[in-house]
């Protein structure tokens, strides 16, 4: 391997992961200064795109939407359809004082439900988290418990109170959260091609939920735009500390929790279960990323990276994307 194939192929997982017209840009230049390192990096591009390279250097997107397509292939037409799921038994079931309407979403841990006041004291809408039942374990239990007790700690308007809580007829906690009505921050600037400032001053919302909860003791630990909502108003709101912990010394976390999200979840949290202030102040950094840039800051999208000890390469500057595809990042308006 000579000198100038060794250099693209070093260069090869930064470029493939950039935009094309920000990936021209950076093909120009190094046509350049470096000849030979281009036509190399070329051959190596051009095999990507022909499917050619070795599967560690394809998109997982693409890998499994070729897998999907042959397992479609491979289906009968008169394959029956999938039995429907069973029906939640506790939709329109009552829980201490209120009635479940219907569920919202479902986590690793635990099922999220729209609910009412039932009990004719009071109108109120909350969010009700109940552990799932086929997950019920002495640890996540536990870990119910600890989100209900870490939440009661938080007052702030950026974050979802906790209302009520207690223990259903089985023996597992529940509690009810002050009812959001939005939308995931990302889908929000997006729709609303919401321009640079608009979208840091969301971030600042959230930094500024995030370092309250810092300051009562709290870590989020998966924090995400799905995890943040923005209402009507344009307020950001904080949603789902089922991973949170106590602040305290970087350390390990139990093993058997719910996973990480991994393309938020900062190197050591990934690889060791490792929790501290850091690890949200990673994530949060992915997240103003993502909002701003419109991009992943390093490349997510080849196995290679996804292997054990495997370095993700350096981030890209930010201004680096500026011009990349016009309306698809902050930057570029």
């Amino acid at each position: 391997m000579n000198a100038a194939t060794a250099r693209a192929l070093s260069l090869f997982d930064e470029f493939v992961e950039l935009p094309a017209p920000l990936r021209a840009q950076r093909l120009a230049a190094l046509a350049a200064a470096e000849p030979h390192t281009h036509a190399a990096l070329l051959r190596l591009l051009d095999a990507d795109a022909d499917d050619a390279a070795g599967v560690l250097e394809r998109s997982p997107a693409r890998v499994l939407a070729d897998l999907h397509e042959r397992e479609r292939g491979r289906e009968s037409v008169a394959a029956s359809p999938p039995a429907p799921e069973p029906a939640d038994l506790r939709v329109g079931a009552r829980l201490g004082a209120w009635r479940i309407d219907r569920i919202v979403g479902r986590g690793g841990m635990g099922t999220v439900y729209a609910a009412h006041r039932d009990d004719g004291q009071y109108q109120q809408r909350v969010a009700i988290k109940c552990l799932r039942a086929e997950l019920d374990s002495p640890l996540l239990v536990a870990a119910m418990r600890e989100e209900r007790n870490l939440l009661a700690r938080l007052d702030h308007p950026g974050i979802a109170a906790l209302v009520d809580g207690g223990v259903d007829g089985d023996g597992r906690p529940w509690f009810a959260l002050r009812y959001v009505e939005g939308e995931p921050i990302d889908a929000w600037c997006d729709q609303r091609r919401l321009g640079i400032e608009a979208r840091v001053d969301l971030l600042l919302q959230v930094c500024d939920a995030v370092a309250y909860a810092h300051a009562q003791g709290v870590l989020h630990r998966d924090l995400k735009p799905s995890n943040v909502l923005i209402t009507s108003e344009g307020r950001a709101q904080l949603l789902d500390f089922g991973l949170s912990a106590q602040l305290g010394p970087l350390r390990e976390a139990p093993g058997e929790l719910p996973a990480l999200t991994p393309h938020y979840a900062a190197p050591e949290a990934r690889q060791h279960g490792a929790q501290g202030p850091a690890t949200d102040l990673y994530a949060l950094g992915v997240l103003s990323y993502r909002l701003l840039g419109g991009h992943w800051p390093t490349p997510l999208h080849g196995l290679r990276p996804l292997m054990p000890g495997a370095d993700s390469g350096a981030p890209v500057a930010m201004d680096g994307l500026l011009g990349a595809r016009p309306g698809d990042a902050a930057l570029a308006r």
